[in-house]
């Protein structure tokens, strides 16, 4: 498949490089199936999981931005406190 419109050939650097881009396509290397099915296993292990990790970091900021506030420490940094100075 050459994306080169008919009746113009590539000239100079850009001859050049479909040249190369002709090797390293016929270079690639297959893939197996085996390491092909375990990459697809873990995307979708992690897929699976990512939503659950958030919430419980989500639930985790919050209770410690409440501890914080209850104790007095303060809000986050950049965060006005609500204290007069």
């Amino acid at each position: 498949m050459s994306t080169t419109p008919p009746g113009r050939e590539p000239r100079g650097a850009e001859g050049r490089v479909v040249e190369l881009l002709g090797l390293l396509r016929s270079d690639a290397p297959g893939t197996e199936v085996s390491l092909r099915s375990s990459v697809m296993r873990r995307a979708r292990w992690q897929g699976a999981i990512k939503p659950s990790l958030r919430a419980i970091g989500l639930v985790a900021g919050a209770l410690g931005d409440g501890i914080r506030l209850l104790l007095g420490l303060g809000g986050r940094s950049g965060e006005r406190t609500g204290r007069r100075q």
